[in-house]
C-alpha cells in the first residue's frame, strides 16, 4: 500500500530543493512550526479491510514521517471509512506502531488530525466522542457542494448563525457545539476548519441572492485551477468587485443583510504556523481550550435598521449578512460572489468566535485559495495572516480544582442512569463529592462497583480542568452503627485507616463527614463525632479539608459540641433540605428559603433561620457551606387536591399517615425528569409561595415540594448575598442529567446554581483574568525582540493602574441641589480615576454647563487638580442635539475636537467620555468613529500623554443589540475603555415585576453583555456604571418597562441619595430588606413610596458578578449619592468602600 504525492516536485527534483526540502527549512526557520502530511485514502480501494494492508500503510506512513521530517498526519477519508470498524482498528494499530517506532522516530511523537465534515456529527453521534478519543484533532469543517452534486441552492461560506433562510444544522455555531455539548467531544480537540474558496454563481434572479436561493449553475473556469466547478481564488475575484453598484438596494432582500466595515490588521508580530498546507495555527496542534470565556452558545443577533429622516445613506462597497457573518458582491461580470475579505469583520467574528469559546485552533482548508503574490494589494497570504495574527491558543496542563466558586456535587453512582459525564460542564462543580461511601461497625470501608466505575468515568473525562473528588462518608448509616463504630477505639482507628488508606491511593484531599441519615439522641452522639473529627484531623493532617454535615434538628436541639468543632472541621455543611421529616403529619416544604409567608408555622424550617442561628454560635459565615437538593419530595395527602377546586393552599394538610410509616427516604425522592412530565399535564396545579420563595406540585393526592430554576436562581443569589463559603447540592444525578426532560436542558438547577452564584474570594490569576484595561497581564512568550519595549510598557501599565478599575463619577451640584458635595470631600485616593458629570455638546459645538453653579463648580475643583496627584480627572461630553444636528456637526469633526480640547485645559481634565448614543444613527457610524479617532489622537498630542494614559471613553447603551450598527466596534476596542451604562433610569423592583423569572438587575446585565460579546466587543475595555442612588415610586402604580422607557411615562420616578434614605427609614423605622429575586435593597416610605436601593451585600454581589463576567471594573455613579456624610452611619463613603473590598481593591 504505496503512499505517492500528486506533485512530482514534492520529493523528486533534478534540480535544487524538493517541496518537503523546503518545507523543512521553513520548519527550521519557525521553530513553532509542524508539519503536517495531508494523507488521503482512496475508499475504492478498501485496503483497510485486511490487517496485511493496514499494517503495510502505517509503515509507509511512519517511513515517510522520518525521511521527510513531519510531525504527524492529517487524515482525508469519506464518511463510510470513518465509521466502519476496520478504521477504528487502524487507529488502534497505529498508536501500538507509532510506540513500537518510538526509537526511529528519536522520541517525537506523531500526531494524528482526522478530518469530519459537519454533517457527519449527527450521524457519528456517541462515535464521534470514540473517535477523538483515539486522535489528537479533529478538524471539522463545513462541507463544500461537488460538480457530481448538481447542487443548484446558493450556498454561504461557513454561516456562523442561523436565520430564517439558514438553518441551524447548516451553521458553525450550532454543529461544532454540537460535537462538544452534545456529544462530548472536548473543545481542545477541536479544529474549527474555514473555507477560503470564493464562490461564484450566476443567478437567476439578481435580487434573490439568500443562502438557499437558486442559480443556473452555469460557472465561469477558474484561471488559477483552470476547472468550471464555481470555486476561485481570493486574487481572482479580489478585483472584480462592481463598485458602481449601490447595495443598499438589496436590503430589502433580507433584513439580516447590512453594510460592513473593514478592519485593518497589523501582521508586524506574525508567525505564521501551517501545519502541511491546511491546518493554521499561532502556537501548536497540542494546543488546548482555555476556561476565560463562557462555555455557553453565543449567537449574533439580527442588528436593527433604524431609519433616519433627512440623512441621506452611505453607499454600500459589499453585502454583509450579519446573521451568518459572510461577505459578497457583483462583479463586472455579472456573477454573484460570495468571498473571504481577510480585513472584514465578517471573517474576523468567525476567529473570535473560535477563540473565545475555547476551541483549540483555527484550520483553513487550501493555501492556494489565498494570495500568495500580493495580487490583492493586502500583502502575500493575507487571510492566513489575518488568522495567525488573531488567534490566541494557551498551552496548559489539565489540572484539578480550577473553579474559583465553592460549589459542591454530592452523587450516588448506584443511582446514576445513563453517562453522567456526558453533559457535565466543567464550570458546573468545585468538588463531585460521592456519597455511596459505607461502612460497617467494625471500620470496614465498602466500596460498590459503581463508586469504583464512578471513579474510573471520572478519570476518562476528556476535560481540561476537573473538578475536586471528594468523599461523603456516612449519609447512609444508620445511628446504632455510627455509635457501634465510634465506641470501639480498635473499629474507631481502624475505620480512620482506612479511611486515608483510600484517599491516598485515589488522591482525595477533600472529606465530608456526613452523620445524618438519622437523627441524634442526645448530646452524647455529639460529644461521639466531635472526636472522632478530632482523631480523623490528625490522622490527615492539614492538607486534607474535613467537612462535617449538619442537621436542623441537631443543631437546635444542641446535639452538636460546636465550640470544639471548629478545631478539627474546616467546613460545615447546613443540610438546607431537611425541614421536613419523613414522619411529618402534614404538607410542607422540605427546603424553604426564607421565614416571611404567614404559611410557614415554624421560621426555624427555613434555611435563612437555620443559617442565622448556626452563625449566633460564633461561626464564621465563610466557614458555612449552604446545601439544598436537586430532588424533589412527595407525599399523599388525605384528601385529592385537585377535586378540592376551592383551595388556593396546599400547605399544612394532613398527609396519609400510613403512608408515612411504609415510605423511606428512597420513595420519598422525585427527579427533576419526572417533575418536568408531571408540569406539563394539565391537570396538575402549580404554585409559587412568595415569602418563602419555593415552588409546589398537586398531583392528585401528591403533594411535590421541589425546586425549579427560579427558585434556585433565588437561592443562589441569597447564599451569594450573605456571603457564606459556598453552595452543595445533593442528589445530583436526580437533575436530568440525560437532558430528557426538559429536552436538552440537562442540569438544569445545578447549572442555575452555576450561573447565578458568585465567589466571596480575592485569589487572583493575572495570568488567565482579562479583567483589566490592558492585554499585558496575560504571559505573552515573547517571539522577536521588537517585541520586547512593548510587553514592558503594557506590563507597567497594567502594574501601575492594578487589575480592577474604580471610575468615580463626581456629578457637578447644580445650584438647585440640598447636599451638594464640594470638590474638597471628594475622595481621590479611594478612586482610580475621576470623572466629572457633565459637559454638554450643543448644536451649534458650544460647550456649556448645566448652570452657573455647576460651572463655578468646576473651575474649583481645576485648581484643586493642580495640589493632587496620580488621579486622573476627566468629564463627560453630553451631546445635547438631536441626531440631524450632530450629524451636521460631524461634517467639521476638526472644529468640534480643537473646541473640545481647549475646554479640556480650561478646566485642568486629562481626557473625555462621550455620551452620544441618543444623538447617533447607522448613516453616521463611518463618520462618528473617524471623529472619535482624531479627537483621540489630537489629544494625545496636545496633552503628550505617556503610554499608560486614559484620555477617552465611550458611554454605551444598556442593550448591546444596535452596538455594531452605531459603532465601529474596532474603534471601541481601540479605546481605553467603554461605560456600560445599565438603564438606570429603570427600577430593578419593576423590572421583576414585569418578568418575574428574568428581569432582575444581574440578568439584564447578563443580557447587554452576551450582546457585546456577540458585537465582537473586547469585554476588559467594558466598565459597569453602577448607580448608587435610590429610586422610588408609588406602590399602587401600575408601572411596566414599557411606560418607563416611553415618551410619555405615567410616573416620575425620584431618585434619592443614599444619606436622604437614611434620614427617612431613622424618621419611620422601617427596616430594611433585601430581594433576593431582583437583588436589590427595598423599604416603603410613609407615603406609600416603594424605594429600592443598594445595599453593601447588594452591591457586593453585582461587582463579583463583574468579576465573575472578567469586565474591566466599574464606574461608581456617583461619589454625591453615597453617604458622604456618614448619615448612616456605616462610614464615611460607606458603598464606595464595599467597592474597592468587591473588586478586592482594599
Amino acid at each position: 500500500m504505496e503512499i505517492y504525492s500528486d506533485n512530482v516536485n514534492d520529493d523528486i527534483v533534478l534540480n535544487g530543493l524538493t517541496n518537503y526540502q523546503s518545507l523543512n527549512i521553513v520548519k527550521q526557520q519557525k521553530k513553532n512550526t509542524k508539519l503536517i502530511a495531508d494523507i488521503i485514502y482512496d475508499s475504492k480501494k478498501g485496503l483497510l479491510e485486511y490487517e496485511f494492508f493496514r499494517r503495510k500503510f502505517i509503515e509507509n506512513i511512519i517511513k515517510l514521517m522520518i525521511k521527510w521530517n513531519f510531525d504527524g498526519i492529517f487524515l482525508r477519508l469519506d464518511y463510510d471509512t470513518l465509521s466502519s470498524h476496520t478504521f477504528n482498528m487502524f487507529l488502534d494499530e497505529w498508536k501500538n506502531t507509532v510506540e513500537e517506532s518510538f526509537s526511529k522516530l528519536n522520541g517525537k511523537q506523531l500526531q494524528i488530525i482526522l478530518r469530519i465534515n459537519t454533517n457527519w456529527i449527527s450521524q457519528f453521534k456517541n462515535y464521534l466522542l470514540t473517535l477523538s478519543s483515539k486522535v489528537d484533532k479533529l478538524f471539522i469543517t463545513m462541507p463544500n457542494p461537488t460538480l457530481t452534486s448538481k447542487d443548484v441552492t446558493l450556498k454561504h461560506i461557513d454561516p456562523l448563525y442561523p436565520s430564517s433562510q439558514i438553518p441551524e444544522y447548516e451553521t458553525l455555531s450550532s454543529t461544532i457545539s454540537e460535537a462538544n455539548k452534545i456529544y462530548n467531544v472536548s473543545k481542545s480537540k477541536i479544529i474549527v476548519g474555514l473555507n477560503i474558496w470564493a464562490r461564484g454563481y450566476n443567478l437567476i434572479n439578481d435580487t434573490l441572492f439568500s443562502h438557499g436561493s437558486t442559480h443556473k449553475y452555469t460557472f465561469l473556469k477558474s484561471k488559477e485551477t483552470g476547472l468550471y466547478n464555481g470555486y476561485y481564488t481570493y486574487p481572482e475575484i479580489c478585483n472584480i468587485k462592481n463598485d458602481t453598484i449601490d447595495y443598499n438596494k438589496y436590503n430589502f432582500g433580507s433584513k439580516n443583510v447590512l453594510d460592513g466595515e473593514n478592519e485593518k490588521i497589523s501582521f508586524s508580530k506574525n508567525e505564521t504556523t501551517v501545519d502541511g498546507s491546511f491546518l493554521e495555527n499561532t502556537e501548536s496542534t497540542s494546543s488546548i481550550e482555555t476556561t476565560a470565556v463562557p462555555l455557553n452558545d453565543k449567537v449574533i443577533t439580527k442588528r436593527e435598521t433604524h431609519e433616519t429622516e433627512n440623512v441621506t445613506e452611505p453607499i454600500s462597497s459589499l453585502i454583509f449578512d450579519v446573521d451568518s457573518q459572510t461577505t459578497s458582491f457583483f462583479g463586472t461580470d455579472g456573477y454573484y460572489y460570495q468571498y473571504v475579505d481577510p480585513e472584514h469583520e465578517a471573517f474576523l467574528n468567525k476567529i473570535r468566535w473560535v477563540s473565545n469559546n475555547g476551541y483549540g485552533g483555527v484550520g483553513l482548508t487550501n493555501m492556494e485559495g489565498d494570495d500568495s503574490e500580493n495580487v490583492c494589494g493586502k500583502g502575500r497570504y493575507p487571510i492566513h495572516k489575518t488568522v495567525s495574527s488573531m488567534i490566541d491558543i494557551i498551552k496548559s496542563e489539565a489540572k484539578i480544582g480550577g473553579n474559583q466558586c465553592t460549589r459542591i456535587c454530592k452523587v450516588s453512582p448506584s443511582n446514576i442512569v445513563g453517562d453522567f459525564f456526558k453533559h457535565m460542564e466543567i464550570s458546573y462543580c468545585s468538588h463531585i463529592s460521592i456519597e455511596d461511601i459505607i461502612f460497617n461497625h467494625v471500620g470496614d470501608l465498602k466500596i460498590s462497583d459503581e463508586v469504583i466505575k464512578f471513579l474510573e468515568d471520572y478519570k476518562n473525562w476528556e476535560v481540561d480542568v476537573k473538578p475536586y473528588v471528594m468523599l461523603t462518608i456516612g449519609s447512609k448509616i444508620s445511628s446504632v452503627s455510627w455509635r457501634t463504630l465510634l465506641l470501639n477505639i480498635f473499629y474507631k482507628e481502624k475505620f480512620i485507616k482506612n479511611i486515608v488508606h483510600f484517599c491516598e491511593i485515589n488522591g482525595i484531599n477533600h472529606i465530608n463527614i456526613a452523620w445524618t441519615s438519622e437523627k441524634f439522641t442526645s448530646n452524647y452522639d455529639g460529644t461521639l463525632l466531635n472526636k472522632f473529627l478530632i482523631y480523623l484531623r490528625k490522622a490527615l493532617g492539614d492538607e486534607k479539608e474535613i467537612f462535617c454535615s449538619i442537621t436542623p434538628h441537631n443543631l437546635y436541639n444542641n446535639f452538636y459540641k460546636i465550640e470544639e468543632m471548629v478545631t478539627p472541621v474546616d467546613y460545615f455543611i447546613l443540610e438546607a433540605h431537611k425541614f421536613r421529616d419523613i414522619y411529618d403529619s402534614k404538607t410542607s416544604h422540605h427546603s424553604t428559603l426564607l421565614f416571611e409567608s404567614d404559611l410557614l408555622e415554624k421560621k426555624q424550617l427555613s434555611a435563612d433561620a437555620f443559617a442565622n442561628d448556626f452563625i449566633g454560635r460564633r461561626i464564621n459565615p465563610e466557614t458555612i457551606i449552604i446545601e439544598f437538593s436537586a430532588a424533589g419530595q412527595v407525599v399523599e395527602m388525605q384528601n385529592n387536591g385537585v377535586r378540592a377546586a376551592d383551595i388556593d393552599n396546599f400547605l399544612g394538610l394532613p398527609v396519609v399517615q400510613e403512608s408515612n410509616l411504609l415510605r423511606n427516604i428512597k420513595k420519598l425522592l422525585i427527579s427533576q425528569n419526572e417533575i418536568c412530565e408531571i408540569v406539563k399535564k394539565n391537570e396538575t396545579i402549580k404554585k409559587f409561595v412568595k415569602g418563602m420563595e419555593v415552588p409546589y406540585l398537586i398531583e392528585g393526592n401528591n403533594f411535590i415540594s421541589y425546586d425549579n430554576e427560579k427558585s434556585t436562581r433565588i437561592k443562589a443569589i441569597w447564599v451569594s448575598v450573605s456571603r457564606f463559603a459556598g453552595i452543595s447540592i445533593k442528589n445530583i444525578e436526580m437533575d436530568n442529567t440525560e437532558g430528557t426532560c426538559p429536552s436538552m436542558n440537562p442540569f438544569p438547577i445545578l447549572k442555575t446554581f452555576s450561573e447565578t452564584q458568585i465567589c466571596n474570594k480575592c485569589k487572583v490569576d493575572l495570568s488567565n483574568s482579562k479583567a483589566t484595561l490592558y492585554d499585558s497581564m496575560k504571559e505573552f512568550d515573547v517571539q522577536n525582540d521588537e517585541n520586547l519595549d512593548t510587553n514592558k510598557t503594557q506590563k507597567s501599565c497594567a502594574e501601575k493602574y492594578g487589575k480592577l478599575k474604580t471610575i468615580c463619577t463626581y456629578r457637578l451640584p447644580l445650584k438647585k441641589d440640598k447636599f451638594p458635595l464640594v470638590p474638597d470631600k471628594i475622595p481621590f485616593s479611594k478612586c482610580d480615576e475621576l470623572l466629572i458629570d457633565d459637559i454638554l455638546i450643543l448644536p451649534h459645538g458650544n460647550l456649556t454647563f448645566r448652570d452657573d453653579y455647576a460651572k463655578s463648580t468646576a473651575s474649583r475643583l481645576g485648581r484643586l487638580m493642580t495640589r493632587v496627584e496620580g488621579v486622573p480627572v476627566r468629564a463627560v461630553f453630553t451631546c445635547f442635539m438631536p441626531k440631524i444636528s450632530f450629524d451636521t456637526l460631524l461634517d467639521e469633526p476638526e472644529k468640534l475636537t480643537k473646541t473640545i480640547i481647549s475646554h479640556l485645559k480650561e478646566y485642568n481634565l486629562q481626557g473625555l467620555e462621550l455620551r452620544c448614543h441618543n444623538s447617533i444613527s447607522k448613516t453616521m457610524k463611518t463618520k462618528y468613529g473617524e471623529f472619535i479617532e482624531m479627537l483621540r489622537k489630537n489629544i494625545i498630542e496636545e496633552f503628550k500623554s505617556n503610554p499608560c494614559s486614559r484620555v477617552i471613553s465611550v458611554s454605551l447603551p444598556s442593550w448591546g443589540e444596535n452596538v455594531p450598527q452605531l459603532y465601529d466596534v474596532n474603534i471601541l476596542n481601540n479605546l481605553d475603555y467603554l461605560s456600560l451604562d445599565v438603564n438606570n433610569e429603570i427600577s430593578s423592583m419593576m423590572r421583576s415585576e414585569s418578568d418575574e423569572d428574568k428581569k432582575n438587575d444581574v440578568v439584564l446585565m447578563e443580557q447587554t453583555i452576551q450582546s457585546l460579546e456577540r458585537a465582537g466587543i473586547d469585554m476588559k475595555k467594558v466598565l459597569l456604571n453602577v448607580p448608587i442612588y435610590a429610586r422610588s415610586l408609588i406602590k399602587e402604580s401600575n408601572i411596566t418597562e414599557e411606560s418607563l422607557l416611553g415618551e410619555n411615562k405615567k410616573m416620575k420616578m425620584r431618585k434619592i441619595e443614599q444619606k436622604v434614605l437614611c434620614k427617612e427609614l431613622k424618621r419611620t423605622g422601617y427596616v430594611r430588606k433585601i430581594s433576593y429575586e431582583s437583588v436589590i435593597g427595598r423599604a416603603v416610605l410613609p407615603n406609600n413610596e416603594e424605594v429600592s436601593f443598594e445595599t453593601q451585600n447588594t452591591l457586593f454581589y453585582k461587582l463579583k458578578y463583574v468579576m465573575k463576567e472578567k469586565l474591566g471594573g466599574i464606574v461608581f455613579n456617583s461619589l454625591n449619592d453615597d453617604d458622604f456624610s456618614n448619615e448612616c452611619n456605616q462610614g464615611m463613603y460607606s458603598l464606595l468602600m464595599s467597592t474597592k473590598e468587591a473588586l478586592c481593591q482594599k
